[in-house]
C-alpha cells in the first residue's frame, strides 16, 4: 500500500519546470506548485545551486511561511525545497495540525523531491518544533529517497509536551500558538490567483484552541500527531536538537532514547524553544554567546548520512549536553549517562531555615516518620498563588525568557530543601515526586518545581512537573523508572479529606549543583501564567508520615563523590 501511495503520488505531482542550472548561478523558483495525491495543490520555493548536479535535497515543510526559510546549505552542494503546509501560506487545502494527511503529504514531497532531474534521490529534512513532528511521522512510514532528519524542539507526545500537561491546559501554548500560526502562515503571500484563492480558504481552518477545547483528554485526536506509537518505525538517522529552556525538552529526550534508528544524536543546549528549533531569535535568549564546541551538527549529518562524506559524524558522542551549574558541556552516548543512579530524598516537615514559604520543610534521606496522618497544609486560591510570566511555556510564543530567582514564586508554596551540599550533585537524568496528600476539593492541581539554591539564597528553576489530581491512574505498561506515564484518558474524582498518592513525572534535569548550594522541592496548586487554573478553591496538606511517605527520587551521575545528602 505505502509503495502504491508513492507511485500515485509521483504521478500525480505537477511541476513548473526549472530552467536549466549554469555553473556558475543558483537557480530559484517561488511558487512552485506541487499537487498532492488528494488534488490539494502545495506551494514551494526551489533553490538549487549553481553547477551540473544532480544535488542532494534539503526538505523543510512549515506552517509559518516566509519566516522560517532559509538557503542555508545551498552554498554547501544541497538543493533547497521549503514547502508551505496545507492550508497555510500560499497553499491550498485545510490545516489540520499534523494529522495524517500532513504526514501523508511529506511523504509525498519526498517522493517529488527525490524524482527531479536534478536530485539525487537522497532528501534530508530540516526544520523545528512543527516541522520536526512532521519529519518524525513521515519518517515512519520509510519513504524511499528519506536519508537524514534533523527534528530540532520536537514534541513525543502533543497531549503531554504541548497541549496539556497531565491534565492542566496550557492555554499560554495554544492561545498563543493559535494567533501566532496564521500570522507566520501568511507571509509571502502573492497576487498569483492560486495563493489569493488558497489564502482565502485558510479562514475554514479549525484553531489550535479550539482543538485543544474539544479534546481534554488523550485520544484518537493525539494518538495519531504523537510520534512514541511510531518509535519502532522510525530508523532513519536522525539528529535530535533541543534546549534546557524548551518546553519540548522531555518529548526531545523520550524521542531520542525511543527512536529504533541505530545512527542518532542528542543536543541539548542553554537554550530557549526559538534558539533549540533554528526558528530564529525573537527574544534575547539566556545565554547568548554559548555555542557548541564543534562545527555545525546540522551540516555534518546532512553530509555524512545524505551526501554520503566520510566525515566522523558517526563516531562523535552521541549525546552532547550543557550543564547549566558548571556551564560546561558535557558528552557520552546515552542519556541519562550510563553511570547515573537512582537516589532518593524524603520529605519532612521540620523546618530548613532557608526560606520563609507557607511552610519551610526539609528534604533527608531519612526522615522521621511519625504514626497517624502528618502533614503540611496549605490554601489554593484560584486568584492567587505562584506566577512565572517568562517560563519555557510563555517564551514559546508571547514572551522572552529570563532565568529568574524563584524565591517570589517560592515564598508563596510549600517548600522542602536539603542542607548545603557537601559535594557537588550531578542531576542528569529524570526525576519523580512520589506525593501523598489530601485535598477539600473534588480535584485539585499539583504543580511541582525543583530548583539550584546558591549560598546567597538565589533560587534557579532546575526542572517541573504538572498533574490534575483527577488525572492520577498510572498506566504501568508505558512507566519506567522515575518516569511514570499518566493515562490521562478519563477523569476519576478524588475522595475529599482521603489520603491520595501521586506519580508526579518531572523533566529531565542537566545541572550540577555546587557545594554548599541546596536542592528545593516546591509544591503548589497554582501555575497560573502559564496553565489554566482551576476554579475551585482546596485546602490542600502534603503528607509525610509513616503510612504516607513522600518521596522525590532523581537520577544522578555517579562517577565520583557525589552528594551525601543523597542514598
Amino acid at each position: 500500500m505505502r509503495t502504491l501511495l508513492l507511485a500515485i503520488a509521483v504521478a500525480l505531482v505537477t511541476v513548473v519546470g526549472l530552467p536549466e542550472t549554469s555553473a556558475a548561478t543558483s537557480t530559484a523558483v517561488h511558487d512552485q506548485p506541487i499537487e498532492m495525491s488528494d488534488g490539494v495543490v502545495l506551494v514551494a520555493d526551489v533553490d538549487v545551486p549553481p553547477g551540473d548536479g544532480p544535488f542532494p535535497i534539503v526538505l523543510h515543510v512549515t506552517p509559518y511561511g516566509r519566516l522560517t526559510y532559509s538557503t542555508a546549505y545551498l552554498g554547501d552542494g544541497y538543493a533547497h525545497v521549503n514547502v508551505d503546509v496545507r492550508g497555510t501560506g500560499r497553499s491550498g487545502g485545510i490545516n489540520c495540525v499534523t494529522c495524517a494527511r500532513e504526514r501523508d503529504d511529506v511523504v509525498e514531497l519526498i517522493a517529488w523531491a527525490a524524482h527531479q532531474p536534478w536530485s539525487t534521490g537522497r532528501v534530508g529534512m530540516i526544520g523545528g518544533s512543527y516541522s520536526a513532528f512532521l519529519q518524525l511521522l513521515a519518517a515512519a512510514e520509510h519513504p524511499p529517497g528519506l536519508a537524514a532528519i534533523v527534528p530540532r524542539a520536537s514534541w513525543s507526545d502533543p497531549y503531554r509536551d504541548g497541549w496539556y500537561q497531565n491534565g492542566l491546559f496550557n492555554e499560554s501554548v495554544v492561545a498563543a500558538f493559535s494567533g501566532f500560526q496564521p500570522v507566520g502562515g501568511s507571509t509571502g503571500a502573492s497576487a498569483d490567483v492560486r495563493s489569493v484563492s488558497a489564502v482565502a480558504a485558510h479562514a475554514q481552518n479549525p484553531t489550535p484552541l479550539q482543538l485543544a477545547l474539544e479534546h481534554p483528554f488523550d485520544d484518537d485526536f493525539y494518538a495519531e500527531r504523537a510520534i512514541y506509537p511510531r518509535y519502532d518505525e522510525i530508523t532513519v538517522p536522525a539528529l535530535f536538537i533541543d534546549g534546557w529552556f524548551d518546553m519540548f525538552r522531555a518529548g526531545a529526550v523520550r524521542n531520542f532514547n525511543g527512536v529504533a534508528s541505530r545512527d542518532k544524536r542528542l543536543i541539548i543546549g542553554p537554550w530557549t524553544h526559538h534558539r533549540a528549533g533554528g526558528l530564529g531569535e525573537i527574544f534575547p535568549e539566556p545565554y547568548p554567546d554559548v555555542v557548541l564546541p564543534e562545527g555545525d551538527p546540522v551540516l555534518a549529518w546532512l553530509d555524512h548520512y545524505v551526501k554520503g562524506v566520510d566525515n566522523g559524524v558517526e563516531r562523535a558522542p552521541r549525546v552532547v549536553s550543557y550543564d547549566l551549574g558548571t556551564s560546561d558541556w558535557t558528552s557520552g552516548d546515552a542519556f541519562p549517562p550510563r553511570g547515573a543512579r537512582l537516589s532518593a530524598l524524603e520529605l519532612s516537615g521540620a523546618p530548613s531555615g532557608s526560606i520563609v514559604s507557607l511552610h519551610d520543610g526539609s528534604l533527608v534521606p531519612h526522615a522521621p516518620r511519625s504514626t497517624g496522618t502528618d502533614g503540611d497544609s496549605y490554601l489554593y486560591d484560584p486568584a492567587s498563588g505562584p506566577t512565572q510570566a517568562t517560563g519555557a511555556d510563555n517564551a514559546t510564543f508571547v514572551g522572552p525568557f529570563a532565568d529568574l530567582d524563584q524565591r517570589p514564586d517560592e515564598q508563596r508554596t510549600v517548600t522542602y530543601s536539603t542542607a548545603p551540599l557537601g559535594s557537588s550533585l550531578d542531576l542528569r537524568g529524570w526525576m519523580e515526586l512520589d506525593l501523598w496528600a489530601t485535598t477539600s476539593a473534588a480535584d485539585t492541581d499539583w504543580v511541582v518545581k525543583v530548583s539550584d539554591v546558591e549560598p546567597d539564597g538565589t533560587s534557579r528553576l532546575v526542572s517541573r512537573g504538572f498533574v490534575r489530581a483527577s488525572h492520577r491512574a498510572v498506566d504501568p505498561a508505558r512507566s519506567r523508572s522515575v518516569q511514570p506515564w499518566l493515562r490521562n484518558d478519563r477523569a476519576e474524582p478524588v475522595a475529599a479529606g482521603s489520603p491520595t498518592e501521586y506519580r508526579i513525572p518531572i523533566e529531565p534535569a542537566g545541572r550540577t549543583l555546587a557545594p554548599g548550594h541546596r536542592l528545593r522541592l516546591s509544591i503548589s496548586s497554582s501555575d497560573i501564567a502559564a496553565h489554566q487554573p482551576l476554579p475551585v478553591p482546596a485546602w490542600n496538606t502534603i503528607l509525610h508520615d509513616r503510612e504516607h511517605p513522600s518521596v522525590l527520587r532523581a537520577q544522578v551521575v555517579a562517577d565520583g563523590p557525589k552528594a551525601t545528602v543523597m542514598e
